[in-house]
């Protein structure tokens, strides 16, 4: 049996329609479900839903064969060994920076995605690596 993690959310709805339209049917999914494991009919192929970071903590360590998560998702947590075989497409995201006149307001979340995009960008702003930090900063 082939054991896949997702993201729950946009990801798990779009991958889950293309499981079916490949002809794996989960009896049990459905969009609104608070249930999280689905094996298809046949048994070949399991399904577990968790957090997005969560995702790349189960291939890692084994407790699923395969994950389907947002490439901003392996930038911040797939420092080992984790590959990436197939952008499916089916997530796009961007990174924005907002600003006040005279001020410039910055939440940064991702801690390694976001200073590559700030290079590309000129914009000098400090980076926390104690997770989710707002950034106010004077001109």
């Amino acid at each position: 049996m082939l054991h896949i993690a997702f993201a729950k959310g946009r990801i798990a709805k779009t991958v889950m329609k293309n499981l079916a339209a490949a002809g794996f049917n989960f009896p049990t999914y459905d969009d609104d479900s608070r249930k999280l494991i689905f094996t298809d009919e046949t048994g070949m192929l399991k399904v577990t839903l968790v957090k997005s970071p969560d995702v790349v903590v189960y291939v890692e360590r084994g407790a699923a064969d395969a994950g389907v998560v947002g490439s901003d998702v392996i930038e911040e947590d797939g420092a080992g060994d984790t590959y990436v075989l197939l952008d499916l497409g089916i997530a796009k995201c961007r990174m924005a920076v907002a600003g006040i006149k005279g001020r410039q307001n910055v939440l940064e979340k991702e801690q390694e995605a976001s200073p590559r995009h700030r290079s590309t960008r000129a914009l000098p702003v400090p980076i926390s690596k104690a997770g989710t930090r707002a950034w106010t900063l004077s001109s």
